[in-house]
């Protein structure tokens, strides 16, 4: 999801990192100003309850809620840290919003 010029936020699978019981991690995209950095969410999901569109879970997935709550929490925590880094530094890169939002500040 595009939040806006510089930033955008997406949710995808991680599809080589699928496990024996056909569970795949669901991993975070940030990308700022063009500059890409990932993590996983620590949430997983069958790729058939999936919408790679949406970039959410299907309501027929029974963690459904869970995951998707999930997902929209995180994108509004990723969002204000991005705002918080660009009242404080000049130039925000996707590495310093990763480690701002895992906590890692001191890593940026």
């Amino acid at each position: 999801m595009k939040v806006n010029q510089e930033l955008s936020i997406l949710f995808g699978l991680w599809k080589a990192k699928q496990t024996s019981d056909g569970a795949i991690p669901i991993y975070v995209r940030v990308t700022v100003n063009g500059l890409r950095d990932q993590f996983a969410s620590g949430k997983k999901i069958t790729a058939h309850y999936w919408n790679e569109e949406t970039g959410f879970a299907v309501k027929t997935c029974k963690d459904s809620a869970s995951i998707n709550a999930y997902i929209t929490l995180t994108t509004k925590e990723i969002e204000k840290c991005y705002n918080r880094l660009c009242e404080d530094h000049e130039d925000v890169t996707a590495k310093m919003l990763k480690a701002a939002y895992l906590y890692k500040a001191d890593q940026y």
